[in-house]
């Protein structure tokens, strides 16, 4: 269970999640943005819902939202599919936004994505895969058809940064949140 926190939390600070929507250029056809997804095998739609990326042998990160959505379905668990292979899940983490999945056994012949540990991100290029809704910009989306699609960016800005403390590092001092309690109803 540490070791899946301490993941959790590098991957929190290190990595971008696949996109759950591709919104293409007016100017661009959609074989493009197909094309370029082949590329990011390590990226793959979830059964449940949601998208996952492959960051370690055994791990795959996704979103909390789809990590608790998979734990929710218990023992119905659905497998991952990398490359036509079908993998078990064997553990549900979450934590904050993010979630990890650790595969009962490793995915061979995809190469993970590896996570980014600069903090030069300003400028540099970035490719978003997803297989959820599509569609060109200023047009409404169609409905999802599971394929690969994928679009490059580039980060014009960092505006912040989340500190993520390492598991057995001291814990700040809690804050009482009953106000916020309150609110949810709780």
């Amino acid at each position: 269970m540490q070791l899946a926190r301490l993941a959790l939390a590098a991957a929190a600070s290190l990595a971008a999640l696949p996109a759950g929507a591709v919104l293409m250029r007016t100017d661009r056809d959609d074989a493009e943005y197909l094309e370029l997804a082949t590329r990011y095998r390590a990226c793959t739609p979830l059964a449940h819902e949601g998208e996952g990326v492959l960051v370690a042998s055994r791990w795959v990160l996704t979103s909390a939202r789809a990590a608790n959505g998979l734990r929710d379905l218990k023992k119905a668990l659905p497998p991952i599919t990398f490359a036509g292979t079908e993998h078990e899940i064997q553990a549900i983490y979450s934590e904050g936004g993010l979630g990890l999945l650790l595969l009962h056994k490793p995915v061979t012949g995809i190469a993970p994505i590896l996570l980014y540990r600069a903090a030069d991100e300003s400028g540099k290029t970035v490719v978003f895969v997803g297989h959820g809704a599509h569609g060109k910009i200023g047009e409404a989306a169609t409905a999802a058809d599971r394929k690969a699609r994928a679009a490059i960016n580039t980060v014009d800005r960092v505006t912040a940064r989340r500190k993520w403390r390492a598991v057995g590092s001291p814990r700040p001092p809690a804050r009482r949140s009953d106000s916020l309690r309150a609110s949810r109803g709780k």
